[in-house]
Order: C-alpha cells, then structure tokens, then sequence
C-alpha cells in the first residue's frame, strides 16, 4: 500500500489579492511585503515536517513563494506546468469590487456546483480542461510512495483539486477556497485522496 501527503500551499498575497482584482495567467503579479511575510513564517512551520520534493505552478507569485519556502526548508523547486492557475478568461484583471464581474465568476462556479464540468469562464477554461491537466499532474504523484510532498500553486486550482479527486470535498466548490499563505493537508492511500485538515494559518500549521 502505498501513502502519500500533499501539503497544498497557497501562494502568499499578491499585489492582485491587495487590490481585489481577478488574477489567473495574463497578468503576473509579485507578492506583496504581506505575502512574503505569510510565506517566511509558513516556511518556519514546514521546515520540521520532512518536507521531500517542492512542485510549483509557473506563475510569478508561485515561484516567488516557493523560493521563500526554499532558502528555509533546503528544497528546490520543481516547476510543473499543470498546477497554473485556472484560466478567467476575460475576467483576468477585471475588478473584483465590481457586480457584473462577481457575477459571471459565480455563475460558472454555481455551474461546476451543480456538475456541469463543461461549462467554462468567457475566454477561459471548464471544469473539465481542469481536471485534464490535473490528471496529469496526478500522474506524476503515482510514482512517488511514503512521502511528504510540498505544493505550491493557487486557489481555483486547489479548489478544483479538492472537489474532483477529494473523497470528503464541501457541499459547494466555493468552500473549499484556500486563503493566501494558508494550507491544506490531503492525505494520498493507493487511489484515493482525503483532506485531513484544511485552510490552516502558519501559526496553526503545527497544532492538533
């Protein structure tokens, strides 16, 4: 039997998360002073965990978190494509404040509630282009045994991890959002994935 721990990291604040501006791939913002902050002090936490390989989307903010991470927990990151962050399409740099942006957000994930995985955001990927990617990402997990992997990566990705392949995921996609520079602990047995603990502050990353 084989046993596996993922350790879902979101990448910490970045200037889009500050200003409330949807942000998937054609804008590529940096961390802000708060999201290295969230990150170093993430970092302190993981170091003691045994953390055994660093897999990281592609994207600026990730990699910036990935490296902070890095310098403290002696790891090298492994850039993998499949974890970028979900495509908005025409939302990307769109204001969040903004109603009728809202609105086409939450139409396309009540859509992947209800199980329309076809459904997709204007310009941008369904649910279902997702999961192909992610599948492929899951491949490369199959080969790897009794290890603590450490991923970073963003919140619709996460969020679409959970509710695909997560056997105990929420009621609602939505619910499985992961704030910036928070964690989620999922637990891999043979086939099958299980959240043990989920959107965890750095300072309660080592609690029970």
């Amino acid at each position: 039997m084989s046993n596996l721990t993922l350790y879902l990291l979101r990448h910490g604040q970045s200037d889009a998360n500050a200003n409330h501006i949807f942000a998937s791939r054609s804008i590529d913002p940096v961390l802000t002073d708060v999201g290295h902050q969230q990150i170093r002090s993430q970092a302190r936490f993981l170091k003691p965990l045994g953390i055994s390989e660093l897999l990281c989307s592609p994207l600026l903010r990730a990699r910036q978190t990935a490296e902070i991470v890095a310098q403290t927990c002696g790891l090298t990151p492994k850039i993998n494509e499949s974890l970028i962050e979900v495509d908005v399409g025409t939302l990307d740099g769109r204001s969040i404040d903004i109603y009728d942006y809202r609105v086409v957000f939450s139409r396309v994930i009540e859509q992947w509630n209800l199980g329309h995985n076809d459904i997709g955001f204007p310009g941008g990927e369904a649910l279902d282009d997702v999961k192909k990617r992610l599948l492929d990402f899951i491949k490369i997990l199959d080969i790897e045994e009794n290890k603590n992997i450490l991923v970073v990566a963003h919140d619709i990705t996460f969020m679409a991890f959970i509710w695909l392949f997560c056997d105990n995921h929420t009621l609602r996609f939505n619910d499985d959002n992961i704030r910036p520079g928070h964690i989620s602990i999922v637990s891999k047995i043979d086939s099958k994935f299980h959240i043990l603990r989920h959107n965890i502050a750095p300072e309660l990353l080592n609690s029970k």
